[in-house]
C-alpha cells in the first residue's frame, strides 16, 4: 500500500482511535501534517507493544513488527483514521477528509492535472537513466541529462491522463494505461497529445478497462498522423504508433538522443525486424523525403483523391 504524505490531517486528530495509538503528526504553520513517521516507527517495534493496542477479541496473529506499524493487526492503523465499511470489508477510500468515498470518487473522469515531479515520485524509472535488460538506456521524455530537455515536462499526463486521483489512491482503475487499447484509439490518442497535438482536436468518448474515458481525436491537419492512416501498416497490419516507436526511449544504446523514439538504434534495423531487406536495405530509398507545407515536417506519402462529375469523393489512395 503507499499513502500520500504532506497534507493537512487536522481533522483526524480528534478520533479517539488515532489518540490511542499515539499517531503523531508535524506541526506546521498551525497545521497537522501526515508524514511517514505519522504511522510507523522509525526504529521498529516490537510484540509487546502491538499486544498493548490489540483487542481483546483478536484471535489472529501476524509477524511483529511487520512494516513497523504503530498498532496490529496491520490494517489497525489504517483503519484508526480510515475506518471500517458498513460489512466490516475494509477500511474506506477516505483520503478526501471528507468522509466514506466509493471507489468511483477516484475515477479518472473527475482527476485534474498536477505536476509532473508528482509522477516521478512513484516512477523514478522514467525520471532518470537507466538501463534495461537489453542494455538500451532509457529515460522519461524531459531529465536535465538528456539533451534538448529542460526539467519536468507535462508529457506523463499527456498520455496517461489527469494524475490528481492517482496520486492520492493509486489504482489502474484512475489511470490511462494506452496498452490496453485497441490500435485505433492509441493512434487517436498520439494525434492529440501533447506531441503530436499540432491540429484542432476534440473529445472523443470510448471505453476500456477503465469504464468511461475521454481522450483526444485529430480533427485538423496532423500531417503525420493522417499520413499514417494511409498506410499498409495501419490498414493491413494493424500497427499502433507504439508498435514501431518507444515513448519512454528518449536515448539509444549509446546514450544519444534516439530520434523518432525508435523501438530499435536505426530505422533500417527497425525495418530489418520484421522484413526480410537484406544487409544493403536503406529505409530512404523506400520512403524519399519529399518537401512540406510544414518546413519541420518531412513528408512521405502523397494522397490523390478523385472526384466524380458532381464533384464527391469516389477513392483515396495512399501508401507507406
Amino acid at each position: 500500500y503507499r499513502h500520500q504524505v504532506g497534507f493537512d490531517a487536522t481533522e483526524f486528530t480528534s478520533i479517539d482511535a488515532v489518540k490511542a495509538i499515539g499517531l503523531k503528526f508535524e506541526i506546521n504553520e498551525g497545521k497537522n501534517i501526515m508524514t511517514c513517521l505519522t504511522c510507523h516507527y522509525a526504529h521498529g517495534t516490537s510484540e509487546t507493544l502491538w499486544n498493548k493496542s490489540l483487542p481483546a477479541e483478536y484471535q489472529g496473529t501476524e509477524l511483529a513488527g511487520s512494516s513497523a506499524l504503530k498498532r496490529a493487526p496491520n490494517m489497525g492503523t489504517c483503519e484508526a483514521c480510515h475506518q471500517k465499511g458498513a460489512g466490516n470489508e475494509g477500511y474506506l477510500a477516505n483520503t478526501t477528509h471528507t468522509g466514506g468515498l466509493t471507489p468511483a470518487d477516484y475515477l479518472l473522469a473527475l482527476g485534474s492535472y498536477v505536476e509532473e515531479e508528482n509522477c516521478a515520485d512513484c516512477h523514478p524509472s522514467y525520471s532518470g537513466i537507466v538501463e534495461d535488460a537489453e542494455g538500451n538506456v532509457t529515460s522519461m521524455w524531459s531529465h536535465p541529462a538528456v539533451p534538448g530537455t529542460d526539467g519536468y515536462s507535462y508529457l506523463c499526463q499527456g498520455c496517461h491522463g489527469p494524475a490528481s486521483n492517482h496520486i492520492k489512491s493509486p489504482s489502474s482503475f484512475n489511470i490511462i494505461n494506452p496498452g490496453k487499447w485497441g490500435y485505433v484509439q492509441q493512434v487517436d490518442s498520439c494525434a492529440g497529445t501533447d506531441c503530436h497535438g499540432d491540429g484542432s482536436s476534440a473529445l472523443k468518448t470510448g471505453s476500456n478497462s477503465i469504464g468511461n474515458y475521454q481522450y483526444y481525436e485529430y480533427t485538423g491537419v496532423l500531417e503525420e498522423v493522417s499520413e499514417y492512416k494511409l498506410s499498409l501498416h495501419y490498414n493491413s497490419a494493424s500497427y499502433s504508433c507504439s508498435t514501431c516507436h518507444n515513448v519512454h526511449r528518449v536515448v539509444n544504446g549509446d546514450g544519444e538522443p534516439n530520434e523518432g523514439l525508435l523501438r530499435m538504434d536505426s530505422a533500417n534495423q527497425l525495418c530489418a525486424s520484421c522484413h526480410d531487406v537484406g544487409a544493403g536495405f536503406d529505409w530512404s530509398n523506400y520512403m524519399p523525403d519529399k518537401n512540406s507545407s510544414n518546413p519541420d515536417m518531412p513528408l512521405y506519402v502523397h494522397t490523390f483523391k478523385f472526384t466524380d462529375t458532381v464533384g464527391n469523393v469516389i477513392d483515396t489512395l495512399g501508401r507507406r
